[in-house]
């Protein structure tokens, strides 16, 4: 990890996510499919850029205001950011964006620990958390690891959230190639939609899923 590297990560925390967001990269990039992932109206869309939307979001103090995204394309990849919303975190919407290929989200500032998850090929393949103690499924591609482990292993109450944050995006930019940008970030072209129809909860929550529970054949569905 080149040191330049993590302090423009560091410097981005600083000048853009000091308040809770969520970013999700997916490829393939169609971006009426990555909407329908995040339970948004592709139709319903309009032009705004990630500070206007964040304005708009942070600001509002309107009962049940639906949440906001800002989606646009960059790199090879679709990116959605979240101001003050975590969609993209849900392994509901990981495996609905990655089911054609890969999907990389990392929500900032989550309440436990800032985390980057992985999923590929409709599957959640790694869960990693700041937060100590640590505990997630799976290895994340390259050195992606290995830079979240970098960062000082402190107690929640004393971490230093930017050192966190920079360090979960510079592992997601280790994943997707792609570097986020104040450019990308101040972009008009980009599409601001509305949460308004999010995709519903597991049943049985995906961490649960090889439970020797779920083999009573009482509890199967007949398929036939």
């Amino acid at each position: 990890m080149r040191p330049e590297d993590f302090v423009y990560y560091q410097e981005l925390v600083s000048a853009w996510f000091a308040d809770p967001t969520c970013l999700t990269w997916s490829a393939p990039t169609d971006l009426d499919d990555v909407a329908r992932a995040f339970g948004a109206d592709p139709a319903a869309g309009e032009r705004m850029n990630v500070e206007d939307a964040q304005i708009e979001q942070y600001n509002a103090d309107i009962p049940g205001i639906l949440p906001t995204l800002v989606a646009g394309t960059c790199g090879g990849w679709a990116l959605v950011v979240e101001p003050n919303g975590c969609e993209g975190a849900r392994p509901e919407v990981l495996r609905a964006l990655s089911v054609r290929g890969r999907a990389v989200s990392v929500l900032l500032g989550g309440g436990r620990g800032d985390l980057l998850s992985y999923a590929a090929g409709g599957e959640v393949v790694a869960v990693r958390t700041t937060a100590v103690p640590f505990t997630g499924p799976g290895l994340l591609p390259g050195d992606a690891d290995a830079i979240i482990d970098a960062v000082p292993a402190e107690p929640a109450e004393v971490e230093d959230p930017v050192t966190s944050r920079a360090a979960v995006l510079l592992a997601a930019e280790r994943i997707t190639g792609v570097r986020l940008t104040e450019a990308w970030l101040l972009d008009d072209g980009l599409t601001r939609l509305l949460v308004a129809d999010p995709l519903p909860d597991d049943l049985v929550p995906e961490r649960h899923h090889d439970h020797h529970v779920l083999a009573d054949p009482e509890l199967r569905t007949d398929s036939g």
